[in-house]
């Protein structure tokens, strides 16, 4: 937080780099009589603040009552708000009300065709005179002003005047020094750190690509702010949000000749399409930061692509192409003595063993995972080693043994905060306790499903507010069995039913062949066998595009036994 004299410091720089425009401001305020709209431009929120507190400090505006109306991204209808807010305000007197708007470039946005709150705000224009008699000063970054000028240009029509305000250089030095210059990897920070970052690089993006010039400032720039803003939501689960940036720093790195930077974006592409189930078009995305990474003889790089293309294998169940391409990537690895990196692509090789029932080899890859991650203090591998060490125990039917790696592994998790390992550990901790009657003596015929339960929505409630989609669908599906086995069928029924759609809409083949399995067992308990049938040739087909020959002799053993 600023000191009191960091923030003078702060505005007399602000306004020193401004002083004619800032006179005029004072000159607007001073004269501005009733109804009558002003437009000014600062692109950093901070700056903004200060700005404001200097209009009301400074002698000449001592006769009038400043009042700042904030709104958020979900404002539709200004007037009928502004209106609202009017006679809440406690007036001072002999002093002239100005009404200050901040915020409304969230509603506005950055993309969309037509911004609703700005159809309304043509629409009504004339009511303004007679409903807001009163001076107003709309506060707005660069791509604000620009959108409204274009998508209300009735209302743009009346302003007065509009004060552009420089960004100071203490101010965009600082920005570039916790964004572009910063050390820490964006999908390290915290959700608010991010958030920070976020609005930081959406600041300087403005400061080098004014939308009101139309030309790019710093190209260079430019390039590596959107890259890291599609980076920044990609973390977030927003791909589609990712690709507005990430596409844009393509065309920009294809006209500098910056192929090193090219080949980034693209891997960050790729992870965009693999977000979205689009498998092959990240194929075709990784494929192409590959072929740049072997021309620039970057062999990180191309280490890299290859892990990225092997995970997109995976997804697809294509194992012995994963495999290949995550043989090739610990190669490069071990050939240029990168062993940190080496761990994890050992963790990726024992979970397609893993996944083909190649049990032993599938714990001896993992084990050495552990080895490097324990050598490096990385406790957050250390505990995802050992969860999946948890699985491989319960796929040989070791299931106590399963059972204490798995909660070792959630201490861990729990101990470093790490919130998504957490909800991952519950749910699998979960079905051990759904699972326990097949081996437990004293519960031979029914699992712990009380417990098993309390896991589940502990796991969805999380993934929920982490907003893991996949997650939040495996979870709904589990408790869609718990009440299936319990016999609440009625109550099964939409569970699985929302999980088979969500995992549909997300593109998850196996996860939806499983989904519909678990529809086919239950239609069969409901005494619908042509349903039943439905759904269980769905999820026979699947599996068998998929090859997935153990998953076939699993339900087909299954489906003939019940």
């Amino acid at each position: 937080m600023l000191t009191h004299n960091d923030r003078n410091s702060q505005l007399a720089r602000l306004i020193a780099a401004n002083q004619q425009i800032f006179t005029e401001l004072l000159t607007f305020v001073d004269f501005a009589d009733k109804f009558t709209i002003a437009f000014v431009e600062v692109n950093f929120n901070a700056e903004a603040e200060f700005l404001i507190e200097g209009l009301k400090k400074h002698p000449i505006s001592q006769e009038n009552q400043f009042e700042v109306l904030s709104f958020d991204e979900n404002l539709r209808f200004l007037l009928d708000e502004i209106v609202k807010i009017l006679p809440t305000i406690k007036r001072e007197a002999n002093k002239e009300l100005v009404l200050i708007v901040r915020g409304l470039e969230k509603s506005i946005g950055k993309f969309a065709e037509y911004p609703p709150v700005l159809q309304d705000l043509n629409f009504v224009r004339d009511a303004y005179k007679t409903r807001v008699p009163h001076p107003m000063l709309f506060v707005l970054p660069d791509y604000g002003i620009t959108r409204l000028a274009k998508f209300a240009p009735d209302f743009w029509s009346w302003k007065s005047a509009v004060f552009l305000f420089k960004t100071t250089q203490s101010t965009r030095d600082d920005a570039v020094a916790r964004t572009l210059d910063s050390e820490r990897s964006f999908r390290t920070l915290k959700t608010p750190e991010k958030q920070e970052r976020i609005e930081l690089l959406e600041f300087l993006l403005m400061e080098y690509k004014p939308s009101h010039s139309g030309t790019e400032k710093n190209p260079s720039a430019c390039s590596n702010i959107l890259h890291q803003l599609g980076v920044a939501y990609l973390s977030q689960g927003k791909p589609l949000k990712a690709r507005e940036y990430l596409e844009p720093a393509l065309e920009l790195t294809k006209e500098s000749g910056n192929i090193s930077l090219q080949a980034e974006v693209y891997n960050e592409l790729g992870a965009s399409y693999r977000q979205e189930g689009q498998f092959s078009v990240a194929m075709s995305a990784y494929q192409a930061s590959l072929e740049i990474a072997q021309k620039l003889g970057n062999r990180r790089g191309e280490a890299n692509a290859l892990y990225d293309l092997g995970n997109v294998c995976q997804d697809l169940r294509e194992w012995e192409k994963a495999t290949v391409f995550y043989q090739q990537c610990l190669e490069i690895e071990q050939a240029i003595g990168d062993i940190y990196s080496q761990a994890s692509t050992y963790q990726q090789l024992g979970w397609v063993a893993k996944e083909m029932w190649n049990l032993t080899e599938a714990e001896g890859y993992y084990q050495k995972a552990l080895e490097i991650f324990s050598e490096y203090g990385d406790r957050s591998g250390m505990a995802s080693s050992w969860g999946v060490l948890g699985d491989i125990e319960r796929n040989r039917g070791n299931w106590d043994e399963a059972e204490r790696l798995y909660r070792q592994s959630l201490g861990l998790r729990t101990e470093l905060g790490d919130r998504s390992g957490m909800a991952t550990s519950w749910g699998v901790l979960g079905y051990i306790e759904q699972n326990r009657g097949n081996w437990d003596e004293a519960e031979r015929n029914r699992g712990n499903w009380d417990e098993a339960e309390r896991l589940y929505r502990q796991s969805l409630e999380l993934r929920t507010e982490l907003g893991d989609r996949s997650g939040m669908a495996t979870s709904i599906g589990c408790l869609g069995e718990i009440e299936m086995l319990m016999g609440n069928l009625d109550a099964a029924e939409p569970l699985l039913k929302e999980s088979l759609a969500r995992l549909q809409e997300l593109g998850e083949p196996a996860k939806v062949a499983e989904a519909h399995y678990d529809l086919a067992r239950l239609e069969r308990k409901r005494n619908n066998p042509e349903l039943a049938q439905q759904h269980y040739n769905s999820a026979h087909q699947i599996f068998q595009q998929l090859g997935a020959a153990k998953d076939l002799e699993r339900i087909e053993r299954e489906w003939e036994s019940d």
